[in-house]
């Protein structure tokens, strides 16, 4: 894996083929962003910005991937525009009053189309302003009075900050609300390759069959994910790992860097690469670009010595809990935790229920009262308590019982 540097900055980015790029951007595609697949809120493709030299064919990069996939492409080209044009613009209503619309045609028939790819270029040669409608845009998926379809995805690109046109720099809460990637551009055998007509990235995905395959996938996968990045980040109390903001002095801030939002953004993209079958480079790669350098390779450092157990593993009693190791023992729970609550069918949920209780007393017998808990208020959430079943009764109260008395839970009645 190789490193280079960017813009007088020693960055250590993980340096993708071209065909690894565009399978980085696939990728981004089928990941579910903001909601749970299968459920109607769910905001599809992580909202990528691709960074790299003029000319390096960046735009052409993304309208073969849109073509691949079979689906309509918007650009819009970000410099010239004013706020309005991705904000709304107000028009007089008759009424005497006033109504915000979508300023932009294209913007307007992007949104009528209702799945597709919207694609900003050059958007570090907007105006700040600009920028910041952009943000919004980005951030509430409204336009004007009209909201941005969840099976929109969203893209970006721009050249380096000292030759891009008029030269801004991503404010740091534009640029956290991008997964940043950079496109090196085809090696001169790629080009040579390209050329004279040979093997050219292709796919056999449309978005709308990774769509279908994530949303199918992602109840088995999502909670192991979940605990795994739970895991980690228990490793790291006090370490500032989950949010650290550069100053806006500093030429990261418009770079990837960790933060809530970037560490969720971390942790679907590695699910949905694991749904994919995608390679740990390109997986890693995605960590990256969402989260910047320092925090990734500290994360898959962590994964690589960390084996987590299965959640099936878990339920039958087959993984026997060690207090040597307290992350990989909240990743264990979270990650089962999480497998039967999200269970898409409520049958399965109640079969899985009381080996989830038996779990837990296995846990709370070993004194871990501590990572119980957590657990039983996700069950008590999911109507997974004492009363979902007949056979949930009795192992649920071995659990809920004595937290009661303890005064770990105030109640052990399901939620409504």
């Amino acid at each position: 894996m190789t490193k280079k540097q960017n813009n007088a900055q020693q960055l250590a980015l993980i340096q993708l083929s071209s065909f690894e790029l565009m399978d980085v951007i696939e990728t981004s595609f089928a990941t579910p962003m903001g909601g749970y697949p299968g459920k109607t809120d769910v905001l599809w493709g992580l909202p990528i910005l691709i960074e790299g030299e003029p000319g390096t064919a960046k735009t052409a990069r993304i309208k073969q991937v849109a073509n691949c996939l079979k689906a309509k492409l918007f650009i819009f080209f970000a410099a010239p525009h004013p706020p309005e044009s991705f904000a709304g613009a107000l028009i007089p209503d008759g009424a005497g009053g006033a109504k915000n619309i979508v300023a932009l045609d294209e913007l307007r028939a992007c949104i009528m189309e209702a799945v597709g790819i919207l694609f900003l270029d050059e958007i570090n040669g907007a105006a700040p302003a600009t920028q910041g409608a952009i943000q919004s845009l980005i951030h509430e998926r409204k336009s004007g009075g009209s909201t941005i379809p969840g099976e929109i995805r969203i893209v970006a690109a721009q050249n380096p900050e000292d030759i891009a046109t008029a030269g801004y720099r991503l404010s740091a809460p534009v640029a956290n609300r991008f997964v940043h990637l950079y496109d090196h551009g085809p090696t001169e055998d790629e080009w040579i390759q390209w050329s004279t007509g040979g093997e050219n990235w292709k796919t056999t995905n449309t978005l709308e069959s990774l769509t279908h395959l994530v949303t199918k996938e992602w109840p088995s996968v999502w909670p192991s994910v979940q605990g795994l990045f739970a895991a980690f980040m228990h490793t790291q109390r006090g370490n500032k790992m989950l949010h650290k903001r550069p100053s806006q002095e500093d030429p990261n801030s418009a770079k990837a860097w960790p933060s809530h939002r970037t560490w969720d953004f971390g942790r679907r993209a590695w699910a949905t690469s694991k749904i994919m079958g995608r390679s740990d480079t390109i997986r890693d790669s995605l960590l990256e670009a969402c989260v910047g350098v320092g925090a990734a390779t500290a994360f898959t450092e962590y994964a690589r010595n960390t084996d987590i157990p299965s959640p099936e593993a878990v339920l039958s009693g087959k993984w026997k809990i060690t207090q040597e190791r307290l992350d990989i023992v909240l990743a264990a729970y979270a990650s089962t935790t999480g497998y039967v609550v999200q269970r898409p069918d409520r049958k399965e949920q109640l079969e899985l229920g009381p080996k989830m209780w038996e779990a837990l007393k296995r846990l709370r017998d070993a004194g871990l009262t501590d990572i119980v808990v957590p657990s039983v208020k996700s069950l008590l959430d999911a109507r997974l308590g004492h009363s979902a079943s007949t056979e949930m009764k009795k192992p649920a109260q071995e659990v809920l019982l004595p937290l009661y008395k303890e005064g770990f839970v105030d109640q052990f009645t399901e939620n409504k």
